[in-house]
């Protein structure tokens, strides 16, 4: 298995093993990533068939259910845990009959030609096994003139975080290797993938947001719920509490690597997308 395949494989692992803290971990963000997404759609069909393409638990697909009431979803996702609760969320919402989910692997996607108007894979290219793949299959299903949309962290405040935590935890450790992560951080990194797999009109702007908790005790155990899931084995032997006040002493030592929320309490951590985009 080549080194991004084992990458992806640990991540969608973390992902099924915490699905139903993943709002609490990273939700505030990756919906803000998506109401931006929105805004800045082209035209579309006025019932449009979109695929929502590793949607984890539908920030995607609930930002367009808004926008375009007459759309029609597919959610898939190659974790069962995240299908299960996207499926509550159509429930809930009253979107049977709108939205659809189910386990499907992005780098083999199972659709016929020429399905989707839009497909829209919000930070999960760079969690395949091979993203060229997957970004080729995106072109296979989408129309003639339909447009794709693709996501990932140019600057993801929780890794230097991570680094410091390291520090309190075991500083003599080596660092945690985050390689895959690094690379797609690079601007041409989803522009090339993209133009590859033979899209045109690739364009790529990057989106400025921030997680945010409702107190610093919620940041600090999201925070703690995210170690080990980047960290795969690496700290399997620390205990809750042994990485929440790790987490509790960084903040104290490093309030300058945290952002204050509107009420001037620190509670909040800076995050930078790339967003890029292309057409068929």
């Amino acid at each position: 298995m080549t080194q991004q395949g084992a990458e992806a494989a640990r991540i969608i692992k973390s992902f099924s093993n915490s699905a139903n803290t993943y709002e609490r971990r990273l939700g505030s963000a990756t919906r803000a990533v998506a109401r931006d997404i929105v805004a800045h759609l082209p035209p579309l069909p006025s019932a449009p068939t979109v695929l929502d393409n590793a949607c984890g638990t539908g920030a995607f697909t609930a930002e367009i259910a808004k926008h375009l009431p007459a759309a029609h979803v597919h959610a898939v996702d190659n974790s069962s845990a995240m299908v299960e609760l996207m499926k509550a969320h159509i429930a809930q919402n009253g979107w049977e009959g709108r939205v659809e989910s189910r386990v499907v692997d992005g780098g083999a996607l199972s659709f016929e030609d020429e399905t989707f108007d839009l497909s829209v894979t919000n930070f999960g290219l760079f969690f395949f096994a091979d993203p060229d793949a997957g970004a080729r299959e995106v072109l296979r299903t989408l129309r003639r003139g339909g447009v794709a949309v693709a996501t990932c962290w140019r600057f993801c405040g929780i890794f230097p975080l991570l680094y410091q935590v390291q520090e309190v935890l075991d500083p003599a450790d080596k660092v945690v290797s985050l390689p895959g992560f690094e690379r797609w951080a690079e601007e041409e990194t989803m522009v090339s993938t993209l133009k590859r797999a033979g899209f045109r009109d690739v364009s790529l702007r990057q989106f400025e947001t921030r997680l945010q908790w409702d107190s610093q005790e919620e940041m600090v155990q999201a925070l703690s719920d995210n170690w080990r899931g980047i960290s795969g084995d690496k700290w399997m032997d620390k205990s809750v509490e042994e990485l929440k006040e790790a987490t509790w002493e960084v903040l104290r030592e490093r309030p300058d690597m945290f952002l204050k929320a509107g009420d001037g309490v620190i509670r909040a951590v800076e995050m930078i997308s790339w967003t890029a985009s292309g057409t068929k």
